[in-house]
């Protein structure tokens, strides 16, 4: 396997906790306007990327393969739960 095909991999497994990352934190910040967040929103990125990788691995290692829609599901749920800690 070349670098660029390990690098191709290794975005793709990252890919939905990027995405989570990015959406998930804005789209908060224009349904609470008025509420004030603890963290800034590049702060609040950055729990919830570290937060999705961990659990796209803790969904390899437990499952034995990548892209179980139950790995999917926890990505999700412990996202949201984040956010909403976050926000508080």
């Amino acid at each position: 396997m070349t670098a660029v095909y390990l690098l191709n991999h290794l975005f793709n497994f990252i890919a939905p906790a990027l995405w989570l990352a990015v959406f998930l934190p804005g789209v908060c910040r224009l349904l609470w306007r008025g509420a004030p967040a603890r963290l800034s929103l590049v702060e609040q990125m950055g729990v919830q990327l570290v937060v999705g990788v961990l659990v796209l691995l803790a969904g390899l290692v437990v499952l034995g393969r990548d892209g179980a829609m139950l790995t999917y599901a926890m990505l999700v749920a412990l996202a949201a739960v984040g956010q909403w800690l976050m926000q508080r």
